[in-house]
């Protein structure tokens, strides 16, 4: 997964990646509020 990352950072769409962002940072929030 690193490895794909530096390889082409910019290499999925802009807003893919951003929604791929904020998709994970809410669902650390769930979980850390849930436990």
């Amino acid at each position: 997964y690193q490895v794909q990352l530096e390889q082409g950072p910019f290499a999925m769409p802009t807003a893919e990646f951003l929604w791929m962002i904020i998709f994970g940072a809410s669902w650390l929030m769930a979980c850390a509020f849930s436990f």
